[in-house]
Parts: structure tokens; sequence; C-alpha cells
């Protein structure tokens, strides 16, 4: 799989895996950013730097808050509304916070993986 494009001036704050977000497959693995842009700079970032790399933005995905894209079998979610970092997130295996967030921090992002 290709590299996941990093983020300009955005800190990783945490990373999990989840085995419920995608069923059908073996393994999903979500890192937690936070940045101080907006929801509209960081997906259209990740269009246009998954786009360079053949990624597929699925159809019915953009929108101001999700961007999901496909590469043969593999899937990446980018989703700005996250929950992640919020004590009684129950989907997570195990979360590992790498870093604490300011509470006035302008947007924590996440970017889900999944390869089959």
């Amino acid at each position: 799989m290709d590299t996941i494009p990093q983020y300009p001036g955005a800190t990783l704050a945490a990373r999990t895996k989840f085995t419920e977000r995608f069923p059908e497959t073996s393994r999903t693995l979500v890192y937690v950013y936070a940045t101080e842009d907006s929801s509209e700079q960081v997906l259209a970032f990740f269009r246009e730097q998954l786009g360079a790399q053949s990624w597929e933005q699925q159809t019915g995905t953009k929108d101001q808050l999700l961007g999901v894209y496909s590469k043969g079998e593999a899937q990446l979610e980018v989703n700005t509304q996250s929950t992640i970092l919020e004590p009684n997130y129950v989907d997570a295996e195990h979360v590992e916070r790498l870093t604490d967030v300011p509470e006035d921090t302008a947007m924590i992002f996440t970017i889900a993986v999944n390869a089959r």
C-alpha cells in the first residue's frame, strides 16, 4: 500500500486498531491528528494527495466532514469530525495516546486505513 500523506503541521495525537469498523477485513488502523486548519483544508489536501497516488474517492462522500477513498482492495477514510479521544469511545480495542491535545485545538481528524 502507498504511504499515507502526512498533513503539514498536524500532530499525531493517538492511534488505535479496530476490528468492527470494516468487519469483512482483517485490520483497520486509525491515526488521530490535531490541526489548526479547517476541515475543508484537510479534505482538500487528502483529495489532492491521494488522487495523485491513484486513490479513487467514493461517490457520495464528497461532503464537508468525510472523505472515503479506495485503491484495489484497500480503503482509506479521512474523517474531520473525530470523537476518538473522548473517554467513552467504545469501538477501539486500545487507544494509544501519543500526546495531549489542547482543549482549544481547532480540529481533530482521523485517518482509518483498511488493508485486506
